[in-house]
Formats: C-alpha cells, structure tokens, sequence
C-alpha cells in the first residue's frame, strides 16, 4: 500500500471528493482506503467513514467475505459509490488482498475486472479560500499476478484532479 496526497483550495463551503480507479497491470484488484480530508495545516477530520468500516453495520456478507456495490450504492456509511460496480471488502476475504488501515477496504475492479473502475464519492464541509489536503492510501497484492499493480487511482476535489499509480 501507499498513500498519496491532493492539495487543494476549497472554492465553496463544501467539496466533492472523488477517488475512482483509473488502471491496474493486474486485472483484478485495485486496493482503496485511509482516505482522509484535512486543512493542509491539520486540524478535524472533514471527512466521514475515511476507512471504509463497516461502522453502520450495513455489510452484508454474500460469501466470501466481498460485497459488490452497484453506482449510487450509500450502503458504505458516509460514501456513494461511483462510476462503476465497487467491491466492498473485509480482510477476511476469500481472495487474499487485505489492507493494514483496519478490516474493511474497497476493491476499484469490482467483480468486473475491467474498465470503466468503480469508486467512491463524498462531500466534505470546507472553508472557501481555505488550503485542505485529500489523503489516500492505494493497494495492490504483488504477491499473485492476479493482483499485483502497477495500479491507479484518479483523485478529485471539485475542479483539482490528478492520477496517482502505484510502481
């Protein structure tokens, strides 16, 4: 996993965050969590659920231990899903991949495997003017050629936008 950063000024009393997957080498999994919206000089967390846990209880289990969300999915406490089908998924999933940043985690390839990439939308409470940074922590398993990267994530906070892929 590594984690990546956006830094931005918010332009509104509120900002959109999107992270949607963009490529994966692998085919099978693009790894998404510890997503956080802070002032870049720190303070309060902006955003809900950063983690993607299951804090609302909320995940359903159809085996597996992986919940595919279809686009508009609010099923992920504080997130709307977007783009395209999402997997939602626990460390104790069937497939291997976990993330270190707690149990629960999101899978941008979905049960599809392939473009168009799913993700994850929130809006965020901000100051116009004010300097925020959006974190990220994005994931690949190198260790089965299935999931193994390089990966991508595009990161957005309303109108500031750039690709982020792991090496």
């Amino acid at each position: 996993w590594l984690d990546y950063e956006l830094d931005f000024t918010a332009s509104s009393a509120s900002t959109t965050i999107q992270l949607v997957g963009s490529s994966t080498a692998g085919g099978h999994y693009i790894g998404l969590d510890n997503a956080s919206l802070k002032l870049q000089s720190g303070g309060a967390e902006l955003l809900v659920n950063g983690g993607f846990e299951n804090t609302g209880s909320t995940f359903v289990n159809p085996g597996g231990g992986v919940a595919s969300l279809g686009i508009g999915s609010t099923v992920i406490p504080g997130w709307t899903v977007v783009n395209a089908e999402t997997a939602w998924a626990t460390n104790a999933n069937s497939y291997g991949p976990q993330t270190p940043y707690g149990g629960m985690f999101l899978d941008l390839s979905g049960f599809h495997d392939s473009p168009p990439y799913g993700g994850g939308a929130q809006t965020g409470t901000t100051t116009p003017g004010q300097k925020d940074r959006l974190k990220f922590s994005v994931g690949s398993d190198f260790g089965s050629s299935d999931y193994a990267g390089p990966v991508g994530v595009v990161a957005s906070a309303n109108t500031t936008a750039s690709n982020f892929t792991t090496t």
